[in-house]
């Protein structure tokens, strides 16, 4: 498994699998990763049987590394914070579309307590990021959800 989030809170979730779940976890981050490789590891993700299993890493290390995430056949991805992913559907947003290549065949949860803010399209945005292909281009979002935006507008 592979928990993508802050980078404040991967300690704090290394802490929470251990103790709420008895699951051991490791931290990927540059010196660990650079120190794998330089021991021999092909690819530092991709786990062995007596390694922990769960690995949590930044949104920043996730999109740097996106050609080694890509390769391990996670049986999930936790993406904590997700909301920082909801304009993933935008050229300019190199992170977000980093990640969802590199997982894009990996179950996903997203994880978020805040709220849909601006636009009906930071839900493409997120729903996109589990499957590209569920609610068309954006084109098609917009000719389909838009005039409900609008009618709700107009009832407040």
């Amino acid at each position: 498994m592979i928990v993508v989030a802050p980078a404040s809170l991967r300690k704090q979730w290394v802490q929470e699998l251990a103790e709420k779940f008895f699951l051991p976890a490791v931290i990927l981050e540059t010196k660990s990763f650079s120190a794998a490789v330089k021991a021999g590891v092909a690819n530092p993700f991709d786990r062995e049987q007596d390694q922990p299993a769960v690995v949590v890493c930044s949104y920043q290390f996730a999109s740097r590394k996106a050609a080694e995430l890509s390769v391990v056949p996670w049986d999930l991805a936790i993406l904590d914070e997700a909301h920082r992913l909801r304009n993933v559907y935008k050229p300019g947003a190199k992170i977000a579309g980093a990640i969802r290549t590199a997982l894009s065949n990996t179950p996903k949860i997203l994880l978020t307590a805040t709220p849909l803010q601006n636009s009906l399209m930071e839900l493409y945005g997120l729903v996109s990021v589990i499957d590209e292909h569920h609610f068309g281009d954006v084109k098609s979002f917009r000719a389909q959800y838009s005039h409900l935006a609008e009618e709700d507008a107009l009832m407040i």
